[in-house]
């Protein structure tokens, strides 16, 4: 960017502030690469926690580890790809060419909804009782949108659509401002966490009896054991702990509510 005259601050890096920055960038990738490690047991995956944090740690919005899991026949061909990862065409200008065609693709996960696509990420949400209140008390406009639909950018639910629903539900949503509550965390937990120093500091799972369940006074596992479920034929899997730090349902959630 610098060489292009890109760069928003800043230009005219030297040569070593450039080593610099790309010092930096393999040391991110190195702790990335040993975040975590993993080891198959028969149809179990285990996924041990390595780091001092957390695992997805950070922000967040847009963040989310996950596996992809690559299914192969004898011959070597695949049966089927769980946590597939890939080119998604929008209803977005992306390619900022002026129309909206086959030439706007991102990246995304293809089927986050897939009951063997395992994703570990924090899901922040608006609750029936506080969007009520917001529409009802502090006069929010009911018309403010809460999700839209990544491909097409048509909303989807509303302030107001969540202030009619049932008592005791919420509706997960991107808009960090309005967020009072948290419908799932199921990010691994690190080497000691325990339940009583977790429920002080508000960072418990969510549900709190993922990771053996531990209860007031025990401590959470460190690790988590996956379930794995292969195609019919499969003779071997390759299978990659994935990592993104900005998803793209989150960007298209910005840009659609700025």
């Amino acid at each position: 960017m610098d060489a292009e005259g890109t760069l928003l601050f800043g230009g005219g890096l030297s040569v070593d502030e450039v080593a610099g920055l790309s010092a930096g960038a393999d040391r991110a990738r190195d702790n990335l690469e040993n975040s975590a490690s993993l080891d198959v047991t028969g149809d179990t995956l285990k996924i041990v926690n390595l780091t001092g944090h957390k695992l997805i740690s950070g922000y967040p919005e847009g963040r989310r580890m996950w596996l992809n899991i690559v299914w192969k026949d004898g011959s070597g061909a695949m049966l089927r790809e769980d946590g597939a990862y890939g080119p998604l065409t929008v209803d977005f200008d992306v390619n900022d060419d002026g129309s909206v065609d086959g030439d706007d693709v991102v990246n995304t996960i293809l089927d986050p909804e897939d009951p063997n696509t395992k994703i570990y990420e924090v899901h922040g949400a608006v609750s029936q009782e506080w969007a009520y209140k917001l529409v009802n008390v502090f006069g929010v406009n009911p018309a403010l949108p809460l999700t839209y639909d990544s491909v097409t950018g048509a909303v989807d639910h509303t302030l107001g659509d969540v202030a009619m629903q049932s008592p005791d539900t919420a509706l997960e949503t991107f808009h960090f401002v309005l967020n009072n509550t948290v419908i799932k965390n199921n990010r691994i937990p690190p080497y000691g966490m325990r339940y009583d120093d977790a429920e002080e500091r508000s960072i418990l799972p969510v549900p709190d009896s993922q990771y053996g369940n531990p209860g007031p006074g025990g401590i959470y596992n460190y690790w988590d054991e996956v379930t794995l479920n292969p195609p019919a034929g499969a003779v071997n899997a390759t299978i990659n702990l994935m990592y993104q730090s900005t998803s793209w349902e989150y960007v298209s959630f910005l840009y659609l509510g700025q």
